[in-house]
């Protein structure tokens, strides 16, 4: 067995105003792997406050803490997040289950935060629960439930399971039920477990530490490093990272179960949706409609104008242009008066512009050019 956990003079100071509790003072020991350790205490002795300094749910004020090695009181931020989801599985006194998840479905959630997920139905066989693993949890009894919570923590595959008075709310018989499940599986996991149950404590673990006010008054089997190996600090193969996997039905079952138990943010969130993808339609439909209405006035105009041809045209251009140079001035002021035949010289410019347009020719070309015809109906 090897030296795992480590607690090296550990304090956890409160303050309330003018007041300082220290929910622990100076707490030392250590743990071996394939221990089953069991704290034990009055209520205010800090058994949970240990407990939460080692979960990485709390901080220590002064002291040191190890785990497999690494000293967890230099975390913080990210790295204490990815120390309680990879290497940490907790139970709690009242299971915290999903209620609109199936047990199975409450155990793969958990998996999805996780490194080295184990396989989620395997796990629940191991507790038990191979025919209720498709169950909601209020279809199962208190037992049930506290098995799903620990299903849910060993799939995570830590390194260190912490178990909350995980009897405190079942009755003495379903009690030893969950010792003997938290014993089996101490046999490959290290298990440091609260209770206030001294009873339990005597006949399921193989050590336990007593606290009283903050300190360490008694240890049933305390850790002497003068016996033991010392620890190796050896470094195992890295396990390659297997990615968490959830069916798609599993996910598609959550998914809808989400959707159903938030039916009002289900409902406001479709609303909202639903709004903008009307107005979206709305204004497309007006912009449609505004450029046929328009489409359909210049259609209405331009018929009331309807296009004539004539054999004769006249070129009234050209034959301003002539009038008016025929008519300047040469700019002499002679003090007489001249004539000037303006109505002749219109005449004659009418009569000089004006021409014929070939209407056979222009009629085959209509005709022979379909595509044209068509541009111009």
């Amino acid at each position: 067995m090897t030296d795992y956990v480590s607690l090296q003079d550990v304090t956890k100071t409160y303050r309330m105003g003018e007041i300082t509790i220290k929910a622990a003072d100076g707490i030392s020991f250590d743990v071996q792997k394939g221990e089953f350790v069991i704290v034990v205490g009055p209520s205010g002795a800090g058994k949970t406050t240990v407990l939460n300094i080692l979960g990485g749910m709390d901080v220590a004020t002064s002291g040191k803490v190890f785990v497999d090695g690494a000293e967890i009181t230099k975390y913080r931020g990210k790295k204490l997040i990815q120390y309680r989801r990879e290497e940490i599985g907790f139970v709690f006194q009242f299971y915290n289950l999903m209620q609109n998840l199936t047990a199975l479905e409450n155990v793969e959630l958990a998996m999805q935060i996780c490194k080295y997920p184990l396989d989620a139905k395997k796990v629940l066989e191991e507790v038990g629960l191979k025919e209720r693993m498709n169950n909601f949890p209020a279809q199962l009894s208190g037992g049930e439930q506290q098995r799903v919570a620990i299903a849910r923590a060993l799939a995570k595959n830590p390194k260190l399971l912490l178990c909350d008075e995980p009897t405190g709310a079942l009755d003495s018989e379903t009690s030893v039920q969950i010792m003997e499940l938290l014993k089996e599986i101490s046999k490959d996991k290290l298990i440091i477990m609260v209770t206030h149950n001294p009873e339990l404590a005597e006949k399921y673990s193989n050590r336990i530490i007593r606290l009283l006010d903050g300190k360490v008054v008694d240890d049933t089997n305390p850790y002497d490093r003068n016996i033991v190996e010392p620890i190796e600090n050896k470094k195992g193969k890295e396990k390659k990272a297997k990615k968490p996997s959830m069916s798609y039905l599993t996910a598609l079952s959550l998914s809808l179960n989400n959707l159903m138990t938030k039916k009002g943010r289900t409902f406001m969130t479709s609303f909202a949706g639903s709004i903008g993808i009307i107005g979206i339609a709305l204004i497309l439909s007006i912009s449609s409609g505004a450029q046929l209405y328009i489409k359909s006035v210049e259609e209405e105009t331009l018929a009331s104008y309807p296009i004539s041809i004539s054999r004769n045209s006249m070129d009234m251009t050209s034959m301003m242009t002539s009038m008016m140079k025929e008519n300047k001035s040469d700019g002499t002021d002679d003090g007489k008066i001249h004539s000037n035949n303006i109505m002749g010289n219109m005449v004659n410019s009418m009569l000089t512009q004006l021409k014929s347009n070939d209407l056979k020719s222009f009629k085959s070309y209509l005709e022979n050019d379909e595509g044209l015809v068509r541009g111009l109906f």
